[in-house]
């Protein structure tokens, strides 16, 4: 979004936007290899724990009143489909 704002016809931005735009790929770099050395770190295919647990209390809720369960992370989201048929619950 940065980069958008800063792009523009006066030629003086383009170094602006050049170096927006090599933060941009820094950020984006940090984060990928964050997720990879989270998920070196793994000591199984399991879901982390906090992940379990979160399911588990989502189950639990899901039998008295209608829950689900927002995420964007892919211990849920690659199981969209096995967890609403084994458990019953949403994922969005």
């Amino acid at each position: 979004m940065i980069t958008h704002l800063v792009h523009s016809s006066n030629p003086e931005t383009g170094g602006v936007a050049e170096a927006c735009s090599r933060l941009d790929e820094k950020l984006n770099h940090k984060s990928i290899s964050h997720k990879l050395r989270k998920l070196a770190q793994r000591e199984g295919l399991l879901p982390e724990e906090g992940d379990m647990r979160l399911l588990a209390e989502t189950i639990s809720l899901s039998k008295d009143q209608d829950v689900g369960l927002l995420s964007e992370d892919k211990d849920f989201t690659h199981f969209v489909g096995p967890i609403k048929e084994r458990f019953d619950v949403e994922v969005y």
